[in-house]
């Protein structure tokens, strides 16, 4: 599969896709509408602390999105004895996904899914030829099969028993209960006719219309009235599909057939759009350049009167309905403005929602315009059983003239209320970020009703499954009564300690909803309270910390969440404040004022002060020598107060560095330990009347001498330490034996004392340097 995308922000969105090279190839282009340079866009800030931001909307029951993994149309949703729902349209796709067979040729198929009364799928069946199949009409038979109603160009192949009767025809095929084929049928000239509607008859049968391009011939009886474009056809058939009559109704330009029902007197009432002018069956002149128009027939097709109702421009029906007070009510779309018979401009120079009220005899008794600044196609209607009018069909306005919610980018499903005299109840926008086109429309036996199309979205926004492939089936189950907005929300802790650890849940919200049913989700959003918003994360219900709060750097975070009932778009928005609670904190590190002394100090000597790196600030501390690694040298050392002294006089020539390991407390006895290197300064030491002292076992030799000198004692000698008359030491020789050979041929001549370090003790011996 080649798949490329092309999104352009709101202005246009195409996909292409290539099908199966070996099957055929496919090519799929969805040119989207090209948004206006100039089309406002609407923005609205919500700054109080705790505000419900929609009072009241339809409740969502559940959604569905079913598909194979190419794409997918649907065209009709109907209710079924059981409670489910059967759904019909065309595929293109393969086993795979939600579709459990392969596809039968190289084009569309039928596709029928079998829901239950919670959407949850039963079963599927393909249905189709060779060429393309498109499903119009699904409906459940008396005994429990069903009567598919679509439009075929494909030969005898597959599950189509009977060839082409020209470029495309009515196709009719009855399943069994369990989806089974039980026979098909197909009807037409030798042109194009495409079939729109199936209704069934009271004595069994089915009455079928459409739209034909054929002359007479084939199954066509009659000529088309006009010498280009459609006409209306109608067939009747019997419950076992052989065909009784067809009528063909027309004027001299194209007439396009969207709706058919049965009337209490067993006729019918025929509705579409004509661009006919007053012609052939059309009785009445044009008011734009197309309009609705109504055909009133008997049971055998004898037309009894025509009606057509329209403005300056463009008006296209798609729905016609009976009205409890034996009227109808016709519902499309029109880019007309006042004018002819509509009483209301367009919104904006755009198209619109259309509605025209008619009384028994087909005058008009009012219409209506609805819509937004932009693009409104209706595409169903229905009467509730309280006689209001239920309306939907697909927009891709903004919140402006009677929409009041916003469409997400492209186009969303849209859906009124209205009165028995037209006026609005309500309006609900339900939609993803992507293509939502509804195509259908049903009431349900609880009160509630059934929106369907397709949709290209993933789960987002009012959709909460993902795409199984392109486009899907979705279907939406919506409660007539309204969702009430929540109206309070509360987090489960208000304080929290310092140096909690990233990613950890702090507290949970809850919503405060008179819809004890509805379940919530949560958001950060912006507005009055928002200070500290990217700290947090809300996952589910879940407030988490997105860093680690420390309280020397900040003691309060401040954050805006709304709740959002999902179901119906109700939302309340509040601001929270959370403090910081401060925690005792280990100390971080220890400082030393100084980390040297003079050798041959005094034992008690203050070397440097203490002090330890600590947040709290303040915070007091006590200090010791510990042992651990790097406590060598402990013992040379004391601790008072925050001062660190010698514990005994230290000598450079002995050792000249020490290592200690000292540690701080704080008040909360929190601790640190750390290791410290302690050196020792070398002095220019003078030996001043240090007395010769004798020894019978050490001895110096040669004195005199000119070159070196040999020590020798019965102890061990340390070292050799040699001063000169002015008391400055001229060498040192470090000594561990109980001979020391000393090199003084560089010294000059004169009088040297030569000190002996043995076992604590020094012993001084005088010597001679002669170089004569």
């Amino acid at each position: 599969m080649c798949f490329f995308l092309l999104y352009y922000s709101r202005l246009r969105t195409t996909a292409i896709r290539m099908k199966k090279p070996l099957r055929g190839i496919y090519l799929l282009v969805n040119i989207l509408p090209v948004l206006p340079l100039w089309r406002p866009l609407t923005l609205t800030l919500w700054l109080l602390s705790g505000i419900p931001i929609l009072a009241l909307s339809q409740t969502i029951q559940w959604d569905k999105t079913i598909g194979s993994e190419w794409s997918d149309n649907l065209a009709s949703v109907q209710l079924t004895k059981d409670g489910g729902y059967i759904l019909g349209g065309t595929s293109f796709g393969d086993k795979g996904g939600d579709k459990s067979q392969n596809a039968i040729g190289y084009w569309e198929d039928y596709w029928i899914v079998q829901l239950d009364a919670s959407g949850k799928k039963q079963w599927d069946k393909t249905i189709g030829g060779t060429g393309t199949d498109v499903l119009k009409v699904v409906q459940q038979t008396p005994d429990g099969g069903y009567i598919l109603g679509g439009t075929s160009d494909s030969d005898k192949s597959g599950h189509k028993s009977q060839d082409s009767r020209g470029s495309a025809d009515y196709w009719i095929v009855k399943l069994r209960a369990d989806g089974s084929k039980e026979w098909d049928k197909t009807f037409g000239g030798y042109d194009a006719d495409t079939l729109t509607v199936l209704q069934p008859t009271k004595d069994g049968g089915y009455i079928l219309g459409g739209s034909s391009y054929s002359f007479r011939g084939g199954d066509k009886t009659e000529d088309n009235k006009g010498s280009w474009g459609t006409d209306y056809w109608i067939i009747k058939i019997k419950a076992n599909g052989s065909k009784e009559w067809d009528k063909t109704f027309g004027g001299d330009d194209a007439d396009k057939l969207a709706a058919l029902l049965p009337t209490k007197d067993g006729g019918y009432i025929l509705g579409g759009t004509s661009y006919s002018y007053q012609s052939g069956d059309r009785t009445q002149e044009s008011q734009g350049s197309s309009d609705y128009w109504l055909v009133k027939i008997d049971a055998v097709g004898k037309k009894l009167w025509d009606k057509s109702f329209g403005g300056d421009y463009n008006d296209k029906l798609s729905s016609v309905v009976p009205t409890p007070d034996g009227g109808f009510l016709l519902g499309g779309s029109s880019s007309s403005d006042s004018s002819g018979d509509k009483t209301q401009d367009s919104k904006d120079y755009s198209q619109d929602y259309w509605l025209v009220k008619l009384n028994a005899d087909g005058s008009k008794a009012w219409d209506k315009v609805f819509g937004g600044y932009y693009t409104d196609k209706l595409v169903s209607l229905a009467v509730t059983a309280e006689g209001k009018y239920l309306v939907a069909g697909h927009s891709d306005s903004n919140a402006d003239g009677d929409k009041s919610e916003e469409t997400d980018i492209l186009d969303d499903y849209w859906v009124l209320l209205l009165d028995a005299q037209g006026n609005k109840i309500w309006d609900r926008t339900i939609g993803t970020s992507w293509t939502d086109i509804l195509t259908t429309m049903t009431l349900t036996q609880d009160g509630g009703f059934v929106l369907g199309g397709s949709s290209f979205a993933d789960a987002e926004e009012d959709k909460t499954e993902n795409s199984k492939g392109l486009y899907d089936y979705w279907i939406i189950k919506l409660s007539m009564e309204p969702n009430v907005a929540p109206t309070d929300l509360a987090l489960s802790v208000a304080t929290i300690p310092e140096n909690t650890e990233y990613g950890s849940t702090i507290g949970t919200f809850t919503t405060t909803d008179a819809d004890a049913a509805d379940t919530h989700t949560y958001t950060l959003v912006k507005g009055e309270g928002d200070d500290d918003n990217d700290y947090f994360l809300i996952q589910d219900n879940k407030l988490e910390l997105w860093s680690s709060p420390d309280y020397e750097y900040q003691t309060v975070y401040h954050i805006r969440v709304r709740t959002n009932d999902r179901k119906g778009y109700g939302t309340f928005e509040k601001a929270f404040t959370i403090q910081v609670k401060d925690l005792n904190e280990a100390p971080q590190d220890i400082w030393l004022s100084a980390q040297e002394i003079d050798e041959n100090n005094k034992k008690g000597a203050v070397i440097g002060l203490l002090n330890s790196l600590d947040e709290d600030d303040p915070d007091s501390h006590t200090y010791q020598l510990v042992v651990g690694y790097g406590d060598e040298d402990n013992a040379s050392f004391t601790v008072s107060g925050n001062e660190l002294r010698a514990a005994v006089s230290f000598d450079y020539e002995t050792k000249s560095s020490y290592t200690i390991r000292l540690q701080t407390k704080d008040q909360g006895n929190l601790t640190y330990e750390s290791t410290h290197l302690i050196t020792i300064n070398n002095l220019e030491e003078v030996v001043i009347g240090l007395p010769e002292e004798e020894h019978p076992a050490l001895k110096a030799y040669p004195n005199p001498t000119s070159n070196y000198l040999q020590i020798s004692h019965e102890h061990i000698i340390n070292k050799v330490q040699v001063v000169n008359s002015a008391g400055s030491t001229v060498l040192i020789q470090p000594a561990n034996s109980k001979q020391v050979h000393l090199n003084v041929a560089f010294l000059s001549s004169g009088v040297y004392t030569a000190l002996i370090y043995s076992k604590e003790k020094v012993y001084a011996k005088r010597v001679v340097i002669s170089k004569l």
